[in-house]
């Protein structure tokens, strides 16, 4: 989200790219690289002392609850989400929307010299100068901030597709 925000900018205006930018930052492996180590961190028949060799053998070498054939259900489990029919109920989405925001916003602060630059984006009006001058009257300018705000539904809905998908597949 904030990579596009920043990096596509006003040139994605349609949000064409977001698919492109959410692959590159979000792939399949990098989701159960996440999903896996939250699973092995947390397995609840190993105590918090519990070696990692034993935690990564019984994850990936047993057929139980708590292993790798069944890492979604094990997430969604442990992150406290409630599935219904294989799909996220909507407070399940609210708290990944939150999480997204919360992240995304501290991201951006941290690595985006663009956090608060002012994407400029002529609307009627245009600019005194032309090109990256000061907005006139009628002008729109947009903030990366303001252009995750707009966009969060999408990587949420995004991001949440991909792990019903995943519930499916189990």
């Amino acid at each position: 989200l904030v990579y596009w925000a920043n990096q596509a900018g006003l040139s994605d205006p349609n949000g064409a790219r977001r698919e492109e930018f959410y692959n590159r930052f979000s792939s399949p492996d990098d989701i159960l690289g996440d999903i896996d180590g939250i699973n092995v961190a947390m397995m609840p028949s190993l105590g918090a002392d519990a070696p990692l060799s034993v935690r990564l053998e019984r994850y990936y070498g047993q057929q139980s609850n708590e292993s790798a054939n069944k890492r979604y259900t094990r997430f969604c489990q442990i992150s406290g989400f409630t599935v219904v029919n294989g799909r996220l109920d909507a407070s399940a989405k609210a708290y990944i929307k939150d999480q997204i925001d919360r992240f995304a916003r501290a991201f951006n602060t941290k690595e985006g010299a663009l956090g608060d630059a002012l994407l400029t984006a002529p609307i009627g009006g245009g600019t005194f100068g032309g090109g990256m001058g000061v907005p006139m009257p009628g002008s729109h300018e947009l903030t990366s901030a303001h252009r995750m705000a707009e966009n969060i539904d999408w990587f949420v809905d995004r991001f949440v597709s991909d792990i019903e998908a995943g519930l499916a597949n189990e």
